[in-house]
This record gives C-alpha cells, structure tokens and sequence, in this order.
C-alpha cells in the first residue's frame, strides 16, 4: 500500500491497497497518522518512533521500519515500512512524507523460526561432545588407548572426552555365564 502524509496537517492519505492490507475498507479507516499509530504492537512502537523520528530530523536519507500492526480481525501482521520526506518546509520541517507498507508477514514468521531453531541447535550442539576418529581398543579388556599411548578404562576415556555418566550393571548373558546358579 501506498501512502502520503502532510507532517503539518497530520492529515495521511491512504491506497485502497494500503487499507484492505489490515482488514478495513474505505469507509472504516482513518485519514490521520495518529489513529494508525496506535496500531502499531506495543513491543514494535519505540523501534517505530526512532526510525521516522530519525528520517525527520534529517538524520537519515530515508525513513525504514519493521513492525507489526493490528488487524481489524485481531490478528497482527508485519510491515517493511518505508518513506522519504519529498518537501520541507520554510522553516527547514518536514512538508510531505510518502511511502509503502509491504506485508512481510510470511517472511518473519520464517526468520523467527529461523532463529528459534537456529537457537535449539546451539543448545544441542553446546551439550554434545563427539568422540570421532580411530578409537584404539583392546580386544581382551576393552581398555582404550588415549593420543599419548596411555591405556585407560572405556570408562574413565569416554567420561574425559564427553559427558556421559556411567552405571553398572550386568546383562543377562554375562549374569547366566557368570551366575549360572
């Protein structure tokens, strides 16, 4: 959708488009900035206010902002919002600022995702230790022998080089050869 705002005015021209992207008609939707602001999600709205309050100032060449916006049905989406003052006036304030809003709903969704799993795999490969590689062991006491030549218990080797516990037990074959009573 495409916009256009008198900073002077307040008054903020809005596309069929741009309406219909959140669920309103003609009719429904405001002609001011600040009716539309207060759409805009809570956690979205400072983000919002520095990127225009920025391009404003003249800080910036243009105005960009990434936020989500209330639909009429109660859902959010999420705008790529972009502007640029086109006049200013006299008195070096901004006149005439116009733009797009593009929903980039689809797109966050599957960055979010992105990030969360991103984030999982992290996690996973933080607690995983990997033991790879020729692992020497002997076929008599299973004892493994360690990159200086040293021979230790499976057990005090893979618990050097992973984090795995260990416990005891005897499974039923070794408990008939050794227990046969």
């Amino acid at each position: 959708g495409f916009w256009d705002w008198n900073a002077v005015t307040d008054e903020f021209h809005l596309s069929s488009e741009y309406k219909a992207m959140f669920g309103y008609t003609e009719e429904e939707a405001s002609n001011q900035l600040s009716d539309w602001e207060r759409f805009i999600h809570p956690d979205d709205i400072d983000h919002y206010c520095a990127s225009a309050d920025a391009h404003l100032k003249g800080e910036t060449p243009f105005y960009e902002s990434e936020y989500r916006v209330l639909c009429k049905d109660g859902s959010y989406k999420w705008i790529l919002d972009r502007g640029k003052v086109m006049s200013w006036t006299e008195d070096g304030k901004p006149l005439r600022v116009t733009g797009t809003h593009a929903d980039i709903t689809h797109r966050k969704e599957v960055e979010i995702e992105n990030q969360l799993l991103t984030a999982d795999l992290k996690k996973a490969l933080d607690n995983v230790q990997v033991l790879s590689g020729l692992l020497p062991i002997c076929a008599s006491c299973k004892n493994v022998r360690d990159d200086n030549g040293h021979w230790n218990s499976i057990e005090s080797y893979v618990s050097k080089y992973s984090e795995a516990d260990f416990s005891h037990d005897v499974c039923p074959e070794c408990t008939k050869k050794l227990y046969p009573d």
